[in-house]
């Protein structure tokens, strides 16, 4: 995206050309601003699935399966696209077009799709997924699709995709969510003639790397048998030889790495950890032609580790044989890069070993590396940045170590700004960390300090570029928190577990708040005087927030922790959640609030009724409205995963009390700011985030900086 391009472009250059100048010979594929205009449709990108072919020796994308979204939301049209001729294949000519739906599409050949999307009626699950997979032959109606698989109406989503591996081995995966969190796969390894049920616990995460299944583990583990070694811990990598796999032999997966806990704290290595344990754990794993190359997480810092596969590997030739998996290199992040994020993808993984690493921090621009050869890098201990003694020559020729090819202009003035790692103590003695980002030499000034959180689905908040909040809010010398709450997937499968549930998200908002104390207590931040920023699920943890700081006038204090939040496409009524759009598909991590048990937690932290109970325990007529600190909730028309009712329904609420010529006053404190598309991600163009992220941070900033803590703009 740029100022020509709103809507974004689609682009192309060789390889070649990519890593030989900083201003390669770009080819336009295709413009969505003009796709727009031209077909009047307000489409907002969301992705491809290719079809890869051999042709020379050499595998290429020759056609796409395009997802268009309208006005940014979760449901798309699926219309294939040609790169060679770079235009759409018409549906009369034989082009496959998706109606607009959740949908799932995978090429099975260049002729045959696998497709799981909206057939009519009884073809979705409860929450409005997919629950049928069918095959789709070119020239045919989609209604004709054959059946090749079908789940239950309570189930998640199901849908099947095409594996293409080095060495013409292909897998067909047949995907069956039976909940969020919870997954059932048969696969076939006959090009869908047959399929096989794998045996695998539910909660764990499936890839493949030549002829292995890998295995991520979730928090259950692995019980493969009653011997010696038969338990594989949680969090762990697993590796089985396809076939045996799925013979059902028991003695086949091996361990490829597993976690190790972290019972220490930063400030005192030597103290353990109370609470829920932490654990180092996988953020991604990817595969070279040759190599295994995992990203690990250990107290939030990035970390590679290079693996080669049993045996003679799979196809460089090397003569040596291994039966097991050996670490080839490992590298932990040094110095500058402590606090950064690293991310690796692979150039061509059934082609090469050469592979795209990526690196990030709060003040650092994005920056990327090229790697030809994983082997000779991971030989030379996987360096990033050459030495003092390595000529950029050097570098280039032997690939020893990774080159530096981009790295984005920065957008904001972070000389003056650095980052901290910092700890806080949960209730329950569990340790929880933060990154605090401020003005240096700004001890004691305690200036507007906003904390954005998440905590759930096992979503990590990690290092990252933080371009918006760098310009609307740490130029202007105000402190930026980002704090790692349980519920999200910074340590692990037990660390996400831990805030499941009503009780689960209590954990998690005692773990907020134990990071707002922590910040006071230290002396960065003022009491009372912290702003809150959270998104869809952190939307849920603000609600919560703003629900524990009501308070009667002339009653019990607030807990006076926060003097501003704001709720992005919020979660707020937690008892009707799972009645609207998806949002059957996260009973899992919430909680079923029509079993009596499951709603006794969840209406502790359903903030629409803990809201409603508060006003209706005030006192009568005469007595002032309970007073809280200003908030702005926003979301989407177009939003079709949380629905906006959510965000409209608990303003309207606690507009309530309030009489029609006060609130033209600006008394209430709440507010709502609604935008026509932008989908759950709350905009459609550049333009959109950018007014969107303007609202939410001056909202903020005015009302920290405020002696009355209400925002000086006029209501509409």
């Amino acid at each position: 995206m740029d100022p020509l391009h709103q809507r974004g472009v689609w682009r192309r250059t060789s390889l070649e050309d990519f890593l030989k100048t900083a201003d390669p010979d770009w080819e336009e594929v295709l413009s969505l601003d003009e796709l727009c205009a031209e077909e009047r449709e307000s489409w907002v990108w969301r992705g491809f699935e290719a079809l890869i072919e051999e042709a020379e020796g050499r595998c290429s994308a020759t056609r796409v399966m395009l997802r268009l979204s309208r006005g940014g939301a979760d449901a798309f049209v699926a219309r294939e696209f040609d790169l060679s001729t770079k235009r759409f294949v018409a549906p009369a000519a034989g082009g496959f077009v998706v109606p607009e739906a959740k949908s799932v599409v995978s090429f099975r050949s260049r002729d045959e799709l696998l497709v799981s999307t909206d057939f009519g009626p009884s073809s979705l699950t409860a929450a409005g997924y997919p629950r049928t997979v069918r095959a789709w032959l070119r020239g045919t109606p989609l209604s004709s699709a054959e059946v090749v698989f079908e789940g239950q109406q309570e189930d998640h989503l199901v849908y099947g995709y095409s594996v293409r591996q080095n060495g013409g081995l292909s897998f067909e995966v047949l995907h069956r969510g039976l909940s969020f969190h919870a997954v059932e796969w048969r696969l076939s390894l006959d090009c869908g003639k047959s399929f096989a049920e794998l045996r695998a616990p539910p909660d764990a995460e499936l890839s493949f790397f030549g002829r292995w299944i890998l295995l991520r583990l979730g928090a259950s583990g692995f019980q493969v048998g009653s011997g010696a070694g038969a338990a594989f811990p949680a969090g762990a990598l697993l590796a089985a030889d396809a076939t045996c796999a799925l013979a059902g032999q028991s003695d086949c997966w091996e361990v490829v790495w597993e976690p190790e806990v972290d019972g220490k704290s930063f400030q005192e290595p030597g103290e353990p950890t109370a609470g829920t344990p932490r654990f180092s754990t996988l953020q991604n794993v990817v595969a070279t032609q040759n190599y295994l190359v995992l990203v690990v997480l250990s107290r939030v810092r990035s970390s590679l580790l290079v693996l080669r596969p049993p045996s003679t590997g799979l196809s460089d030739g090397d003569s040596a044989t291994s039966p097991s998996w050996q670490r080839v290199a490992s590298r932990a992040s040094e110095g500058d890069e402590v606090l950064a994020s690293l991310s690796v993808r692979p150039v061509d993984p059934r082609g090469s070993d050469a592979l795209w690493v990526g690196r990030a921090s709060q003040t650092q621009p994005p920056e990327l590396f090229w790697v030809s050869d994983v082997a000779t890098w991971a030989a030379a201990g996987c360096q990033l940045t050459p030495t003092a003694a390595t000529t950029t020559t050097t570098t280039t020729t032997t690939g020893a170590l990774a080159k530096s090819l981009r790295r984005l202009q920065p957008l904001y003035d972070a000389s003056a700004v650095e980052t901290d790692q910092l700890e806080a103590i949960s209730a329950d003695g569990t340790r929880v960390t933060y990154f605090l980002s401020r003005s240096k030499g700004s001890e004691g000034a305690m200036p507007p300090t906003l904390i954005y959180a998440y905590g759930g689905f096992g979503v990590p908040v990690l290092p990252a570029y933080q371009a918006s909040a760098g310009a609307a809010w740490l130029e202007r010398g105000g402190q930026y928190v980002e704090a790692n709450l349980r519920g999200g997937g910074e340590f692990g499968p037990l660390w996400e577990e831990a805030a499941r549930g009503g009780h689960g998200r209590l954990r998690a908002y005692e773990d907020l708040e134990a990071v707002a104390d922590d910040l006071v207590a230290r002396g960065y931040a003022a009491p009372g005087q912290l702003g809150l920023l959270g998104r869809s699920n952190g939307g849920l943890l603000v609600g919560n927030m703003l629900a524990r700081e009501l308070q009667a006038a002339g009653r019990t204090p607030s807990t006076g922790r926060f003097a501003a939040l704001v709720g992005e496409v919020p979660l707020l009524d937690m008892q009707r959640y799972h009645l609207l759009l998806a949002g059957a598909s996260w009973i899992d991590e919430y909680g079923n609030p029509d079993v009596a048990s499951d709603w006794e937690e969840l209406r502790l932290v359903s903030p629409y009724h803990l809201v409603s109970e508060r006003l209706k325990a005030n006192p009568g007529a005469g007595s002032l409205p309970l007073s809280h600190p200003p908030v702005l909730f926003t979301t989407s028309t177009r939003d079709d995963r949380v629905h906006p009712c959510h965000a409209r329904k608990m303003v309207s609420l606690l507009q309530g009390p309030f009489e029609k010529d006060k609130l033209d006053a600006g008394i209430s404190n709440a507010y709502l700011y609604e935008s026509p598309e932008g989908g759950h991600g709350g905009a459609a163009s550049i333009a959109e985030r950018a007014s969107l992220r303007t609202l939410e941070y001056e909202f903020l900033w005015q009302c920290l900086t405020s002696t009355s803590s209400a925002p000086r703009t006029q209501r509409e």
